[in-house]
């Protein structure tokens, strides 16, 4: 929208909200910009928020609601460890053109160009939001030996999040993404994203992990719970007048949370040959889910009967889960 149609709507998504108040400060001379994010890691959507230039480093707020110092672009819910979004990039809008996008375009049909290449004037700006490494990844196809790679994040589906090229040895470095995430090796092709490796994690200290299912190694696991806490805060964000007014510390606690149906059945599904397949079925008993024998080392989905996603993707580490 141009300056006119803001100002006549007054409404709008964060991107709009963040403009608004870019508008006026440039005009006052002020050096701000609008820093954004594609996809989060551990939840769905994107989102878009102010920076301005203020004692020597860029500060963000959200222009109409937080002051620059009081903002904090991850966070759902304040005062909670267990409402803060986090996504694999930060982006922050230029004017100057970014040479290493281009490169990466150089010899893509259009339809081989996903959305995130579209803007050729942004920075990556993940190292002034948190803790960030790079990630080398070799390349095992001879088929994408020369292709442009990407590493994608767990939405309702897989987002592309980052690009890079091959280096030398068939290596591929992803620079600055964030730690503690889920990540899938990909290929974009005609407006569909191809994964070329199994899932990879990456730990508080940038170590990375393959998620590599082993079906030799069986393991038996307990579901207390359907979703993860974080998005037990985004559903109680949207219907908290139905809801005590403490549900929020009642999250926290682990006392209200959504449990297995008793009488319904379940699917486990683990990633498996580039898919998701199922390996178990069961009923639930006394709001739990027992899953016995199944494949170890793996990244998992629960879904209902209808093979619908619930939650979010999971891996477990000694029988808990540690949702993505």
């Amino acid at each position: 929208m141009t300056w006119t149609q803001l100002r006549k709507n007054a409404s709008g998504d964060c991107y709009y909200m963040a403009k608004i108040v870019l508008y006026p400060l440039r005009t006052l001379g002020i050096p701000a910009t609008i820093d954004f994010v594609r996809n989060w890691g551990n939840s769905t959507g994107a989102h878009a928020w102010d920076v301005v230039w203020t004692k020597e480093k860029m500060v963000a707020f959200m222009g109409l609601e937080q002051l620059p110092y009081e903002y904090n672009p991850f966070s759902i819910y304040p005062d909670s460890l267990t409402s803060i979004r986090f996504p694999a990039k930060v982006f922050r809008k230029t004017f100057s053109i970014n040479k290493e996008i281009e490169t990466w375009k150089e010899g893509l049909s259009s339809q081989d160009i996903p959305i995130i290449l579209k803007d050729n004037k942004i920075k990556d700006v993940s190292d002034e939001y948190f803790p960030v490494t790079d990630i080398h990844w070799i390349a095992l196809r001879e088929s994408i030996s020369d292709s442009l790679v990407y590493l994608s994040v767990y939405e309702d589906d897989w987002k592309l999040a980052y690009a890079a090229k091959n280096r030398k040895n068939k290596t591929v470095v992803f620079k600055q993404m964030k730690r503690e995430m889920l990540y899938l090796p990909s290929v974009y092709r005609s407006g569909q994203v191809i994964p070329v490796d199994v899932p990879l994690t990456v730990d508080a200290c940038g170590r990375t992990k393959r998620l590599q299912a082993d079906v030799d190694k069986k393991i038996s696991f307990t579901i207390t719970s359907l979703y993860p806490a974080l998005m037990e805060k985004i559903y109680a964000l949207d219907h908290q007048d139905e809801l005590p007014k403490d549900i929020f510390k009642r999250i926290d606690a682990g006392s209200f949370r959504r449990k297995p149906v008793n009488g319904e059945v379940y699917q486990l599904q683990y990633w498996k040959n580039g898919c998701w397949q199922i390996c178990a079925k069961n009923e639930a008993v006394e709001n739990k889910l027992v899953f016995k024998n199944i494949p170890s080392q793996a990244l998992y989905i629960l879904t209902g009967s209808n093979g619908k996603p619930l939650g979010r993707c999971f891996t477990l580490e000694n029988g808990k889960q540690i949702f993505w």
